[in-house]
């Protein structure tokens, strides 16, 4: 699971999803919980540290 969130969401929003990264840490689930840091809200992100994360989790996950 791939969770993706930006530093523009509401700190409730922020707190939710990072709870629920921390309940899949402590159930075993594999997963990838990435904040972007580019302040694009909705769209399609630009930082660096995500796009590599989401090519690595592709490439992992996607690839034959």
């Amino acid at each position: 699971m791939f969770l993706n969130t930006s530093n523009t969401e509401s700190k409730e929003y922020q707190f939710g999803l990072a709870t629920f990264a921390a309940e899949l840490d402590n159930l075993g689930v594999e997963h990838t919980y990435q904040v972007d840091a580019d302040s694009r809200g909705h769209q399609v992100t630009t930082d660096p540290k995500t796009l590599a994360e989401i090519y690595t989790f592709f490439q992992k996950h996607l690839s034959n």
